[in-house]
């Protein structure tokens, strides 16, 4: 870590960042061959591959490795619960752990699962709302039914009282994998193969999107003979690096705000991601019903899912509105469809089959997919509508966390609104 340190990100909310401790290169950024070639850039640190927190490493340590592997082996428990109960344990061992130093670094994740019951109903009415109550329900269930004993039987190989741990501990271990783990290549498989894990140090480097000045990759060190995670800068990216700037990586410029939020806790907020979409599920009255099973039967054969995705793409054109709109037509027309005509379809479906009962049924479709928007709408507008979002968002003292909620559920606002309308105007035309 010769080119960075682990120290305070210039912005309070970023918490720890990596630093850049000198320039990259002697040479003035418009003369490096990396800024026109677009060659990697210069090493700025390296992590070595076995540091990596995966499962493999959990059950390799000589301690608690080997009952974490029992449980793996009879599926008592996945290999993501065996590197959370790791850091749980760890956690709870305090100094006396060899992680202590790391784990000392990682304060509560900023995630929505570690928010305050006032936080979340920031996130009121919308999708993520949902999704992290039961997540929620789903950690609550998984620590009383299956960790409490896991963690007492671990804990005591330390001599640990399991007094020293608690459903929030399980919360912020779950917590703070899904918002630092990585995906990455396993070198020297037979076949590509990946792990995923977290690199202690690498995990500082802090979200830059379309502004990050480094990147990292696996790569092999040849002056230390083995694999590691190498961090190099970008400098066809950025106005280069110098002691003092904060190192930047990409998580992704693709991922949809739900995602980002919902795993990291920030999003950016001044636009609208292009990636993201307003999820349409149909209501099911009877899930366990005959012919809603039926249903799903005749989805599953006609490649489809029981839910579409509305993309934020259709606020910028009419004709991906349309495309967007089919889409979820195309799902929805199998509810559309009688009780009668469900159970006998039940055989020969086909794609061809669907398309006779969308045109047959288009207009029932479009009238669920009406009430099913208008249903959204109405639960978004617990907190507000989105002009009051939008006011909310003029004020700089707006918390983080809430400015990243109020910009996430105005853009679902929008895009409510925007297909509730097109699929009002295509019905006029019915």
């Amino acid at each position: 870590m010769d080119g960075v340190k682990v120290a305070p990100s210039a912005d309070p909310t970023s918490g720890l960042a990596l630093i850049a401790t000198q320039s990259p290169s002697p040479w003035p950024r418009i003369l490096r061959p990396s800024t026109w070639l677009r060659t990697p850039g210069c090493v700025l640190a390296t992590f070595p591959l076995e540091s990596a927190l995966t499962v493999n490493t959990c059950c390799l340590h000589p301690v608690v490795g080997p009952l974490l592997s029992r449980w793996l082996a009879d599926d008592t428990i996945s290999e993501r619960e065996a590197v959370q109960l790791f850091l749980l344990v760890q956690r709870a061992r305090g100094t006396g752990s060899e992680y202590a130093p790391y784990v000392s670094l990682l304060s509560t994740p900023s995630s929505p699962l570690c928010w305050t019951a006032t936080e979340l109903d920031w996130l009121r009415g919308t999708t993520l709302w949902e999704a992290v109550r039961a997540q929620l329900r789903q950690c609550t269930l998984t620590w009383q039914k299956r960790m409490v004993p896991l963690a007492k039987q671990a804990l005591a190989l330390y001599g640990v009282p399991p007094s020293r741990v608690s459903e929030d501990d399980w919360l912020w271990a779950v917590s703070v994998f899904w918002s630092r783990a990585l995906i990455f290549p396993e070198p020297g498989a037979s076949t590509q193969s990946f792990a995923e894990g977290i690199v202690p140090g690498l995990d500082m480097a802090n979200h830059g999107g379309a502004r990050a000045n480094g990147s990292w990759a696996v790569e092999r060190d040849d002056s230390a003979r083995r694999w590691a995670f190498v961090v190099r800068d970008a400098p066809w990216r950025s106005r280069g690096l110098t002691p003092g700037t904060e190192v930047v990586i990409n998580y992704g410029n693709d991922r949809p705000s739900e995602e980002m939020l919902f795993v990291y806790g920030f999003l950016d907020g001044h636009r609208v991601n292009p990636a993201d979409s307003l999820l349409v599920t149909p209501v099911l009255l009877d899930p366990d019903d005959e012919v809603t099973s039926r249903r799903n039967w005749l989805l599953v054969h006609a490649g489809l899912e029981p839910r579409a995705f509305l993309p934020a793409s259709g606020l910028r054109s009419a004709r991906d509105t349309t495309a967007a709109v089919e889409a979820a037509l195309r799902m929805l027309v199998i509810w559309a469809l009688t009780p009668e005509e469900v159970l006998a379809s039940s055989e020969g479906w086909t794609a061809a089959s669907l398309d006779a009962a969308l045109a047959k049924h288009r207009t029932g479709a479009a009238l669920l997919l009406l009430r099913t928007l208008e249903q959204r709408q109405s639960a978004q507008l617990a907190t507000g509508t989105e002009a009051q979002d939008e006011q909310l968002l003029r004020d700089e003292a707006l918390p983080p966390k809430q400015r990243a909620a109020v910009a996430y559920r105005r853009t679902q606002k929008k895009l409510a609104a925007h297909y509730l309308q097109a699929v009002r105007n295509m019905l006029a035309r019915m």
